[in-house]
């Protein structure tokens, strides 16, 4: 659009000065697929106005894209706009600027994670997710360029079942980083199994990666990036009928892994088995918050996805299993709360049970329900001030909402 000599963004109204850097921002989101590269170099001409106006040509990426997915559909107008996007952090990162690469990359990530989660509709991400990695392994961040290239593989896997160790992530993972194969490729080949007995759905391809995490086949220390809309899809699938019991308590675990492995400090080592117990989720605890270093060097973690409040029996469970592991806090998910809450009972009740585990040593059980759970996902908490929260209602017996 044009008001008078000045053009005008299709998306906000906003018009702009001819030959500006916003004016090449929208050259380059207009131009045809011949004449991408071109309109980028001159959108990269000057490395000072990118950085200057960084944040803006990702706000108008982002706009323009979502304009494109409802014009012209998710699938047609995503691809042209996720391709003609893609090319920023390539061109970023090819040029020694991996940082902003790599922010442009993710911001894509996130904008199509949105649409897949809302409209329950897979786009092919292998190549954005190997290109994330590279950008965390050109700029220092070798974990985190693990987790995306593994990503990339498992995406890769969806695709294709066949074809996926044939193509770029598995063989930066196996052959770049010098991963073990063998590690790799069970976890490719376990995630191709289940590919062949389910549709895709949103959660992945990080639920794949969640359930890739007990430790005999850890190949990373890095965490995953937290997206809004992918917690989402994890707490819908918590809600959502299940055939199973188990099918119902294993959808609760892969939420709590999910929330624990998308913040720093925090280490996912999954489900294990001891000779006499079993832990829902193992979590080591390297917290750079000293308050909540201090909670201890791991945490177990129980899941009970029921329909009313847990009592005090799994309460003393959980402590006995944390005592006979020398952890000294465990956090009790339980969308229903437990019992005891409201109301000081005659001491059969979980909510004392808990006051009276850590007076008798330390032991803390930590208390998180669909409401904390909730603000979590939503962004609106995190999952490390919700542990400390509770942790202080048991320290000091603290009553009512919290």
């Amino acid at each position: 659009m044009n008001d008078g000599s000045k053009p005008r963004c299709s998306v906000s109204g906003d018009s702009y000065e001819i030959g500006s850097f916003s004016a090449a921002v929208h050259d380059f989101i207009s131009s045809p697929p011949k004449g991408q590269q071109e309109a980028l170099a001159k959108l990269v001409a000057a490395p000072s106005a990118v950085f200057q106006w960084f944040g803006g040509m990702l706000a108008e990426l982002d706009a323009h894209t979502r304009e494109a997915v409802a014009r012209d559909g998710f699938q047609d107008g995503g691809q042209g706009m996720h391709d003609k996007w893609l090319l920023v952090p390539i061109v970023l990162v090819n040029n020694g600027f991996p940082v902003e690469a790599r922010v442009a990359a993710q911001r894509l990530y996130q904008v199509i994670r949105s649409f897949e989660v809302e409209r329950t509709e897979r786009f092919k991400k292998g190549t954005l997710l190997w290109w994330l990695g590279r950008t965390c392994q050109e700029g220092g961040a070798p974990e985190h360029a693990k987790n995306y290239f593994l990503l990339a593989m498992l995406d890769d896997v969806r695709t294709d079942s066949n074809t996926w160790q044939r193509l770029p992530a598995r063989d930066w993972l196996v052959n770049r980083i010098q991963l073990s194969s063998e590690a790799i490729d069970y976890i490719g080949n376990t995630f191709a199994t289940d590919v062949l007995k389910s549709a895709w759905e949103p959660r992945e391809p990080e639920i794949a990666w969640v359930r890739s995490r007990p430790h005999r086949r850890r190949i990373t220390l890095g965490n995953l990036d937290f997206s809004k809309a992918v917690a989402g899809a994890f707490r819908e699938a918590v809600d959502a009928p299940a055939d199973t019991s188990k099918e119902k308590g294993d959808r609760l675990e892969h939420m709590v892994s999910y929330l624990f492995a998308v913040e720093p400090g925090w280490e996912v080592l999954g489900p294990t088995k001891a000779p006499d117990s079993q832990n829902d989720v193992l979590v080591r605890n390297g917290h750079l918050d000293a308050a909540i270093a201090a909670l201890g060097d791991y945490f177990l973690v129980e899941c009970k996805n029921w329909n009313e409040p847990v009592g005090a029996p799994i309460v003393r469970e959980l402590a006995g299993k944390m005592r006979a592991a020398k952890v000294r806090t465990g956090v009790l998910v339980s969308k229903e709360g437990i019992t005891g809450e409201t109301a000081r009972s005659s001491g059969t009740a979980a909510r004392e049970t808990i006051a009276k585990e850590y007076l008798q040593d330390e032991t803390a059980v930590l208390v998180l329900t669909d409401r904390h759970l909730g603000a979590i996902c939503e962004g609106r908490s995190l999952l490390s001030l919700e542990c400390l929260n509770q942790f202080e209602k048991v320290r000091f017996d603290i009553r009512g909402e919290y």
